[in-house]
């Protein structure tokens, strides 16, 4: 599955402000910045995408970055992908949701989408990304924080509402994908940017605490 910028539009002609929650600065006159997400997008003269979502569930995609005019036109944001498995999910292709489509070397990057897994278990040697869009360091436009991830393994629906609230419990969380996922995880910000620089953004896998046994002595 690849969503590379099908997330929130770029800033354009008539609306140079990059769309969404963490929507880059638009660049009149100048560069633009670059859009936010589970990291802050790269700074422009005016400042830089804010970070939003949470990392524990990511439920939208990614910010567009600013735009300066008609030939300088912002990436969009990554979208978000949303798999429901009561099995094993295995990822020896690709889950992709980065920014792109960023247009001239005064625009800003999108950010990095997200991408949301919860199932049994996580197997597989692909990739899974939702990483920020690079922009043109050298004409002070700023790149694309990165996006957000997160796989809860084995997570009865009956506990959902509670990490949806962002109450872990006594849940565990880590950024070190399971042993039986081989492959690539990241949601790095952009490498080419003006500074100060965008950061990355989220990687979390969710489990559960052990659940509790009843045992009836008659």
């Amino acid at each position: 599955f690849d969503a590379s910028g099908r997330g929130y539009p770029g800033g354009v002609v008539g609306s140079l402000h990059g769309k969404g929650p963490g929507g880059g600065n638009s660049g009149v006159g100048a560069s633009a910045g670059g859009g936010g997400h589970g990291g802050f997008g790269g700074c422009n003269l005016t400042g830089y995408g804010l970070t939003n979502g949470l990392a524990l569930a990511p439920l939208g995609p990614g910010s567009g970055g600013g735009g300066r005019d008609a030939s300088n036109t912002g990436g969009n944001g990554g979208g978000l992908i949303r798999i429901e498995a009561r099995g094993t999910v295995a990822v020896d292709g690709s889950l992709l949701a980065n920014g792109a489509n960023r247009a001239g070397s005064y625009a800003g990057g999108g950010s990095g989408g997200g991408v949301f897994v919860t199932c049994r278990s996580l197997a597989g040697s692909g990739a899974i990304a939702a990483n920020g869009e690079n922009a043109d360091a050298a004409k002070y436009a700023g790149g694309g924080g990165g996006g957000r991830i997160a796989v809860w393994l084995n997570v009865p629906e009956s506990l959902w509402p509670r990490y949806f609230a962002d109450n872990l419990g006594a849940a565990k969380t880590t950024a070190t994908p399971p042993a039986n996922f081989t492959g690539a995880i990241s949601a790095a910000a952009a490498t080419v940017s003006k500074t100060p620089n965008p950061t990355a953004g989220t990687v979390v896998f969710l489990t559960p605490p052990p659940l509790g046994s009843v045992m009836l002595i008659r």
